[in-house]
């Protein structure tokens, strides 16, 4: 049986959908004409990971982390900080998966300036895309969780509070940055919004594919996977709350887990 209410407008829905991509591109374009040089105003974090990057894209990168993995824990033990070796520290363990990303855009492509244009702009891609799945996340959550409400709120609520987050100070900072929050919200987004699929569609795949996405949240960024997990126990509750019957729905917990 599926979870969502059969009365809400397919086309109003992909309309709704439409209007966000089209909020995003704009501010895209915006962001196309008004910056001066790459990583203007970016966080200080992102010259680390480029440099990062560039140790990976040379090689063996892997087998530098596992030699400096005791010397690295034993300065932490002594309760020095920040216990870096040839460009490596305690963080870069926490966060090879967003390093891995990025020196994998530098090795295809370069080290030049034009490099780093190309990945700040893939970086910004990828936080628009992110931002996507945060709005249709919010709009399948009410919709499952809210019946009845007027789709119209619904889709015009999420693009002006998408909008609003647009014109914030953290998301002109956040858009361009080469910081591990950028993958984080994109996959941690995905994740959810899959988990919410899976749930609605009683679908298997969906539930896959929430807990591929969410192992790559580990990878990129180990603490974030604490939001999906406490996500997938509100979830939890939420079913044995309204006391669903059949099996099925808890198949879904335990696959996306």
């Amino acid at each position: 049986m599926k979870n969502t209410p059969l009365f809400y407008s397919t086309k109003a829905y992909l309309l709704s959908l439409l209007l966000i991509a089209a909020i995003l591109l704009v501010s895209l374009s915006i962001e196309w004409f008004t910056e001066e040089y790459p990583l203007s105003d970016a966080h200080w974090d992102s010259s680390i990971y480029l440099n990062g990057a560039k140790l990976y894209s040379e090689g063996n990168y892997l087998t530098k982390l596992r030699e400096l993995a005791q010397p690295i824990y034993d300065c932490l033990m002594q309760g020095r900080y920040p216990c870096g070796y040839e460009g490596i520290s305690y963080w870069s363990f926490s966060r090879l998966g967003h390093i891995m990303l990025v020196g994998t855009l530098v090795s295809m492509t370069g080290t030049d300036v034009q490099s780093i244009y190309i990945v700040t702009w893939v970086f910004r891609l990828l936080f628009a895309v992110g931002l996507f799945f945060v709005a249709m996340l919010a709009i399948d959550l009410i919709r499952t969780q809210s019946p009845g409400i007027s789709e119209n709120i619904i889709y015009l609520g999420a693009s002006l509070s998408l909008v609003l987050y647009l014109l914030s100070d953290i998301a002109s900072y956040m858009s361009g940055s080469l910081i591990s929050e950028t993958p984080a919200i994109f996959l941690l987004s995905a994740s959810i919004w899959s988990l919410v699929k899976a749930w609605n569609r009683n679908s298997i795949l969906f539930a896959s594919l929430s807990g591929v996405l969410a192992f790559a949240l580990f990878v990129v960024r180990m603490d974030s996977i604490a939001v999906y997990l406490a996500f997938l126990c509100a979830i939890s509750l939420m079913t044995t709350a309204r006391q669903f019957e059949g099996e099925r729905t808890w198949k879904l917990l335990f696959t996306a887990s």
